[in-house]
């Protein structure tokens, strides 16, 4: 059995096809563990058009229908998996799930069952969930951590090192039931050779100018406002500019804000929706810089799409980012002007980060995971 087949289940509030970043991971994580040879299910939300039952790739999916993910649905959720959990539990070896709603049921069937349960913690905001998000949602939201802390998860798997020290400081964890295993990338998808630059260029008539680039949601831990302040500085200097931002219409407060203070600034400035993944590849392709000014990050994929890309980067010093970009690309949180000047500052210099650290591919990450599992059950 240390080297056999595994019965895994994993329970996840998002999954395929969620275009999230969790979603995305354990896609990729649970086609891999089903390669290995092992038996997987999943117990997850189900989305609009999507079935109740399926099998994808050997992964086996079970789906239950408890609203939008978007609304209170992923609420619902941590209640309505429990029944189904723990019937999927009994005959599982180990279950596995992520922060933060799907760890109720998960470690619910766990206990009931005395199987060992895993946990992925993407982020641990402690206090920062006061100033990022604030009011009822913030206060839940960190409960929800607390608890997480507390209840007897048999290992925490932090996708960076930063993560990790937040989460033994102030979630209290035993360091000895955490481990650091860095986010997979998709080297093979993020090949510079597979983009077209040329159909982005002609599609939103960027030929002839410097292009940065900003991608994800508005949400307060994103920075977004300091590169937005940051902005005018830059294109007093670059007289060329051109900049792109792909912006998340979620949290809606925060995106018309946003919005309003872009509208405010004089510069070539083109705001798009979010776009599929081959188009932002081909966008990313046609950037010259990107910029990644957040106030923390679990991981940071904004930044390691952009160095495997081979694109100019200017980051923030802040949650795992020093872990995966270099020092001289990097600036202090929060600070607009120290932004600017770095942008400015790498814009002269020309230069681009060789090679990412620690970031494995799919088949190896899940390799390490494998490990994790049977060092629980075996030793």
């Amino acid at each position: 059995m240390a080297t056999g087949k595994l019965r895994l289940l994993f329970v996840l509030e998002t999954f395929y096809p969620h275009a999230g970043g969790g979603a995305t991971l354990f896609f990729n994580l649970t086609r891999e563990l089903a390669k290995r040879g092992h038996e997987v299910n999943v117990l997850t939300m189900q989305l609009e058009g999507t079935k109740r039952f399926e099998n994808i790739d050997g992964v086996l999916v079970h789906r239950i229908n408890a609203g939008k993910v978007s609304g209170l649905g992923k609420y619902a959720f941590a209640f309505l998996a429990i029944p189904k959990a723990i019937s999927l539990a009994k005959n599982c070896d180990i279950i596995h799930t992520m922060t933060y709603t799907s760890a109720l049921p998960a470690i619910i069937a766990a206990k009931l069952h005395k199987k060992p349960c895993v946990i992925n913690v993407h982020e641990f905001w402690g206090n920062l969930w006061d100033s990022f998000v604030g009011g009822l949602s913030g206060k839940i939201h960190r409960w929800i951590e607390e608890r997480i802390a507390e209840r007897d998860f048999d290992s925490f798997i932090c996708p960076s090192l930063y993560t990790a020290r937040c989460l033994q400081n102030e979630g209290g964890v035993r360091s000895s039931k955490i481990s650091v295993v860095y986010n997979p990338f998709d080297y093979d998808f993020w090949d510079l050779r597979k983009a077209s630059p040329t159909k982005a260029v002609k599609e939103h008539l960027l030929e002839g100018g410097y292009i940065l680039l900003w991608y994800g949601h508005p949400g307060v831990s994103k920075g977004v406002e300091c590169l937005i302040d940051a902005l005018p500085t830059v294109f007093s200097t670059i007289k060329n500019l051109k900049v792109i931002m792909i912006m998340a219409p979620e949290p809606h407060k925060r995106y018309v804000e946003m919005c309003e203070k872009i509208g405010q600034i004089k510069g070539d400035i083109l705001l798009l929706n979010p776009v599929d993944k081959e188009k932002l590849r081909d966008i990313l392709a046609a950037s010259n810089m990107v910029v990644v000014p957040s106030l923390s990050e679990g991981f940071g994929y904004c930044a390691a799409e952009a160095i495997v890309m081979g694109r100019q980067i200017v980051a923030s010093n802040s949650g795992s980012l020093p872990e995966i970009v270099p020092h001289k690309f990097l600036a202090e949180k929060k600070n607009p002007r120290a932004l600017a000047e770095k942008i400015i500052e790498v814009y002269k210099g020309g230069e681009v980060p060789k090679v990412l650290v620690n970031i494995k591919s799919s088949t190896e990450y899940a390799a390490e995971i494998e490990q994790i599992y049977r060092k629980l059950l075996f030793t």
